[in-house]
């Protein structure tokens, strides 16, 4: 095939069809199976049957050496546009909601042209992710909110790793609020338009306790229960409610409205589940992804930098319960970070050595958390915007 058959696809099609681009157009779509979708508007296509028109297309392909499966082919002139009211999609604004977003989106970049523009996030909002469990994930944003708090910020801390939840525990939050963020989207998500809510923030929202000018807040995913295990089910990270507003944009309102914080930090699921994707794609704008030095966590890190470097993610990369007394383990380290730091959106790319956590006995057998270390100090640096505004103190 072709090696830059996406250009060449592009090129050909604007040739051949596009003569006048406001009236004749075209749009591509690649299904994350592989499957070429091509809607085309031209007057070339007047006077043909819908077979000789598809034909058209495959000789296309072939003459371009474009050798690839071709799915649904909608091919108008512009009249027959107009009557079956069909239009050009207008350049994608849409926020992205899961890794199927993020895939379909990257399969299409280079038909799709400049990336959405991610809006600042107001609070600012950092995600926490790692594409395998294990590696410390919950443990390194409470050290890091902690760090936050003592440093003068208001935090809201968020578990939305839905289907393995620990923050609450890990964090010692207690007593826990009679609802969760699960309950929340549940029933907002299901709420008419013209009924009263009947769970705010105040009935998720917790709060511990510290000596200094910070505040942390704590929301968890919920009590578990059957009944948790039945609305995780049913919910959809991509729900829009009766009023027109997404899930997330409908709880960090009623946040700002509150509490007016200074950052909201979101635990997100491991993996490619779609609320790891939410946490990431939707909720934050900015990521920070741990990783263990292993081939497996190396290979799955890969691949989101792939493809958030596709919509330019800012995100800062930690090696996490690193072997502080294995050479071995330095090794790996170092040669993953040279590969990893390559992708534009990592921001602490200029660094030689990278972000690391040692593994610390005395943090992974803690009941809870925070344990008094200064090791999360150099993630607390790399994200907080207001450092320059603040005394530096150390958790």
């Amino acid at each position: 095939m072709n090696i830059d058959w996406r250009r060449t696809l592009r090129e050909s099609i604007e040739t051949h069809y596009i003569q006048n681009p406001e009236q004749e157009w075209f749009g591509v779509i690649i299904s994350t199976n592989g499957n070429l979708n091509l809607t085309l508007v031209s007057t070339r296509f007047a006077g043909m049957s819908v077979q000789e028109r598809r034909d058209h297309i495959i000789k296309l392909l072939h003459e371009n050496d474009i050798f690839i499966r071709v799915g649904f082919l909608s091919l108008f002139t512009p009249e027959q546009a107009r009557k079956m009211g069909i239009s050009k999609q207008p350049q994608r604004e849409e926020e992205f909601y899961d890794w199927q977003d993020l895939a379909i989106w990257a399969a299409n970049a280079d038909f799709e042209g400049a990336p959405p523009i991610r809006q600042s996030r107001k609070p600012q909002t950092v995600a926490f992710y790692s594409f395998k469990s294990g590696v410390g994930c919950t443990t390194a944003l409470i050290h890091v909110a902690m760090n936050l708090v003592i440093r003068g910020s208001k935090v809201v801390v968020v578990d939305l790793d839905l289907k393995t939840p620990g923050l609450a525990a890990e964090i010692n939050l207690n007593p826990l609020p009679q609802y969760g963020v699960v309950d929340y989207f549940y029933h907002h998500a299901n709420l008419p338009e013209d009924v009263k809510p009947e769970i705010f923030l105040s009935d998720i929202l917790g709060e511990i306790s510290i000596m200094n000018d910070g505040q942390l807040f704590v929301v968890p995913t919920g009590k578990l229960s059957f009944d948790y295990m039945a609305m995780v089910d049913d919910l959809h990270a991509n729900s829009i409610t009766e009023t027109g507003k997404d899930l997330w944009r409908t709880f960090v309102d009623e946040v700002n409205d509150s509490l007016q914080p200074d950052m909201i930090l979101v635990d997100s699921s491991s993996g490619l589940d779609q609320w790891g994707g939410f946490s990431v794609l939707r909720a934050s704008e900015e990521a920070v992804v741990l990783l263990a030095p292993n081939e497996q966590n190396y290979q799955g890190t890969l691949l989101l930098l792939d493809a958030l470097s596709t919509i330019n993610v800012p995100v800062s990369i930690v090696f996490s319960i690193v072997p502080s007394l294995d050479q071995t383990g330095s090794e790996k380290v170092l040669k993953y970070w040279q590969s990893l730091r390559h992708y534009k959106n990592v921001k602490n790319a200029s660094d030689n050595l990278p972000l690391q956590i040692p593994y610390l006995p005395t943090v992974a057998l803690a009941d809870h958390y925070p344990v008094p270390r200064n090791d999360y100090l150099p993630i607390v640096n790399i994200i907080d915007k207001n450092k320059g505004s603040r005394n530096n103190l150390n958790g």
